[in-house]
């Protein structure tokens, strides 16, 4: 009985598969169209990610609609259950026949991404696979829950309607939707991510399957199908106004209680919370962590920026959230965005080292803040980016650490190839020059130098100025900063010039480098060279070698780092650039996954992790139009 089932199956609904396969078939040559020949996608398969979204939502839709909505409808469902098949069997065949026409298209479509992408893809295998159970994996979870919804008849359209609504409301409270399920799976990395798969993103993808399936099974065998068939029929005026009060009720709710929000300051639920001296700190993590190491990381964090406020003489200082997330890299920082109030919104995955890696990165952040990104200013940049560290290890102690002795390798590897005093007023090209962690290691060296040559009264009394009187948030703070440059409030706090400060700079990185010198020679280098070559009359492509002295061990990867910039230059947030891990070889070449058009400007860089820093090096960021 399976395959007259089957049969009449695809028989009743071919015109639906028909008209589905033309509508898939023109959005996908459309996305890919608009993807390529726009530059709007790095390549063919970010088309392929956009047609799973897109059209996997809605071939689900339908074909959802015409097995399982429009048989209990029709009530042609009534003769299949005459038939010596069991209703299990039945649900699975329905179930099997929509899924296996979706990963067919999702199969064709991925052929034909994977063929024009195949310069990019270069044979590689496993990225061919991840995109294949990224694919098909996402689908089958979409599909699953429009499966399911079928079986709710006339409830299924105001049930979807007040889930929308309900995710919105959510999303606006920083639930992240795109975090979850097959929308994590089908995220931003999908088009260039080659090794590694979220785990995280297939369990929760799996259990929504699993979960769709049950409840699908559950209504259609609750009291012989009796259920679905009642819910097929025709919704009552009742009910349409009884949801339609429902949706406008929810939507009321929400408005008035954002309404009632709005003077509240942002807050972590189920937070421990450690406050004190104007420093409060609310640390959140799992339901499963242990709740007192997480107790005693906010108690600790809280004492390390209360000691901070103190020292630089702050008046108000902002409110610190931490999200501990394990799915993050140990090194991985992240800042949300608050609403309505002031504060520092951070997700890490801290551990039992976070005071030589966190606490720098937080104290900088925390500064910016503070100062309203005044502390930002490129004059004086170079003071920010050593602030953390200098903080970090301001006790003797922790200098001598292997730690600190990383610090002292950090700066000395920074300026191997020169250092010029013209580099503080120009601190961000520096920057992209030796790479963010290697130029707050040189940073920390002024700060360190000047402490040597004026003692640590100098310092604090520099930094205070610089960072712990309060901004006026007008335009009295341009005038501040015009009456007093940063070089002339820099001799007065510590009666030492600009000049004269980096001479003794220079000597205090000799000194480390007389010490430090055979372990300095022993470090890699990382360098790279692009090259534009034409694909077509409007695109480009980007091809590489990269070639790291000494040569690493085989099997070590390095980072790549890319992202097509905007007409002003800027700095670039990391969190916005694409990053793709390669293995090294003997080869060292490759071609960037995106293509580009003619006249768009490319920002780029190769990174190597040495454990020696303890951070990468990188081969220099690139700004490049490409010709």
């Amino acid at each position: 009985m399976i395959r007259p089932l089957l049969h009449k199956e695809c028989r009743e609904h071919r015109w639906t598969m028909v008209i589905l396969v033309l509508l898939m078939g023109m959005g996908y040559l459309f996305l890919a169209w608009f993807s390529l020949l726009e530059g709007r996608q790095p390549n063919a398969l970010g088309a392929l990610r956009l047609f799973a979204i897109i059209f996997g939502l809605l071939g689900s839709i339908l074909l959802s609609r015409a097995l399982v909505t429009k048989e209990y409808t029709s009530h042609t469902q009534l003769f299949l259950e005459t038939l010596p098949l069991s209703r299990p069997l039945m649900v699975a065949i329905k179930y099997g026949i929509g899924l296996a026409f979706l990963w067919l298209c999702m199969a064709l479509a991925t052929i034909v991404s994977v063929w024009l992408s195949r310069r990019q893809l270069d044979g590689q295998y496993l990225w061919i696979t991840l995109v294949l159970v990224r694919t098909f994996l996402a689908t089958a979870g979409f599909y699953s829950f429009f499966f399911m919804m079928g079986f709710l008849g006339r409830y299924r359209t105001p049930i979807f309607v007040l889930l929308v609504v309900g995710i919105s409301m959510a999303v606006s409270h920083s639930f992240e939707i795109e975090r979850f399920g097959p929308f994590a799976l089908l995220d931003d990395t999908f088009a260039t991510e080659r090794y590694r798969l979220s785990i995280d993103a297939i369990q929760s993808t799996a259990t929504v399957i699993v979960i769709c399936i049950l409840i699908s099974y559950l209504l259609a065998l609750t009291r012989e199908g009796s259920v679905v068939a009642l819910m097929a029929e025709r919704m009552s005026h009742r009910e349409k106004m009884f949801i339609a009060m429902s949706v406008v009720i929810l939507v009321g709710v929400d408005f008035v209680y954002e309404g009632h929000q709005g003077g509240k300051p942002f807050d972590l639920p189920n937070a421990i919370v450690v406050e004190g001296d104007g420093v409060v700190v609310k640390m959140a993590a799992g339901p499963h962590e242990p709740p007192e190491p997480v107790r005693q990381l906010a108690k600790e964090l809280h004492s390390e920026l209360k000691a901070l406020k103190t020292y630089l003489g702050m008046e108000n200082a902002p409110a610190v959230f931490v999200t501990i997330r394990r799915d993050l890299d140990p090194h991985q920082f992240e800042l949300g965005e608050v609403q309505r109030t002031e504060g520092l919104v951070v997700r890490a995955n801290l551990d039992g080292e976070w005071r030589t890696m966190f606490l720098p990165w937080l104290v900088r952040e925390w500064l910016i803040n503070a100062t309203q990104s005044r502390a930002k200013l490129e004059e004086r940049r170079w003071m920010l980016d050593g602030m953390g560290l200098y903080w970090a290890f301001r006790d003797p102690k922790n200098e001598s650490s292997p730690e600190g002795r990383q610090l002292k390798l950090r700066a000395l590897y920074g300026v191997r190839h020169g250092f010029e005093s013209q580099d503080l007023s120009q601190w961000l090209k520096f920057r992209e020059r030796v790479g963010d962690e290697i130029a707050c290691g040189v940073a920390w060296s002024g700060l360190h130098a000047l402490e040597v040559s004026q003692g640590k009264e100098a310092c604090h009394s520099l930094l205070q100025a610089m960072f712990g009187r309060a901004v006026p948030k007008d335009i009295r703070a341009s005038f501040g900063r015009w009456r007093t440059p940063t070089s002339e409030l820099f001799a007065s706090e510590t009666h030492l010039s600009y000049d004269a400060f980096f001479k003794e700079w220079q000597r205090d990185l000799l000194g480390m480098r007389g010490d430090l010198a055979s372990d300095l020679r022993a470090l890699p280098e990382i360098t790279a060279h692009l090259r534009v070559l034409p694909d077509s009359e409007a695109m480009r492509r980007i091809v590489y070698e990269v070639k790291i002295q000494p040569a690493p061990p085989s099997g070590h990867y390095y980072m790549l780092y890319y992202k097509e910039l905007p007409a002003l230059n800027d700095e670039v947030p990391m969190n916005e650039l694409h990053h793709e891990s390669r293995r090294y070889d003997a080869r060292s070449r490759g071609e960037l996954s995106e293509n580009y058009r003619k006249g768009a400007r490319l920002f780029a860089t190769f990174a190597y992790d040495v454990p020696q820093l303890g951070c990468p090096v990188i081969s220099g960021w690139v700004r490049q139009e490409v010709p």
